[in-house]
């Protein structure tokens, strides 16, 4: 049995964020907090993944790096574009192994395949106990 959990962390090597270092650390983080706080039975975790990119695509288009083209956000998360500065899945099940398997079952939501989604660990609605890891990131 693997005892092991998963830490992500990120933090300056001289303790402080430069100019172009802070943006992105708060992008996470907020997109962190946005799924820390919709986090509950009854949400999809689909759901929970588009929110991360979300708030860090309204970071990086508060910082120019994105134009919305008058779209909302949530009209870019639909498009994708999230996908291209998190094109990786927002966590994974933790059981008795650090990267725990049973995201897709028969019976429950299929894996996407879309850009981002389809690196989903599940597409499962959360359900009471369920245990997963919450790493946006860009």
């Amino acid at each position: 049995m693997n005892n092991h959990l998963d830490v992500t962390c990120s933090f300056p090597i001289d303790g402080k964020f430069d100019d172009r270092q802070l943006p992105i650390y708060t992008a996470v983080l907020n997109a962190q907090v946005a799924v820390y706080n919709m986090l509950k039975p009854g949400v999809s975790w689909v759901d929970c993944h588009k929110a991360a990119e979300v708030e860090i695509l309204r970071k990086l288009a508060e910082i120019g790096v994105v134009s919305t083209g008058g779209k909302t956000l949530e009209e870019l998360v639909e498009l994708r574009l999230g996908a291209v500065f998190m094109p990786h899945g927002l966590g994974h099940f933790i059981g008795l192994d650090t990267h725990d398997v049973g995201g897709y079952l028969n019976g429950y939501p299929s894996r996407s395949n879309l850009p981002g989604l389809k690196s989903l660990r599940t597409a499962r609605i959360l359900q009471e106990n369920m245990t997963l890891t919450v790493e946006p990131g860009t």
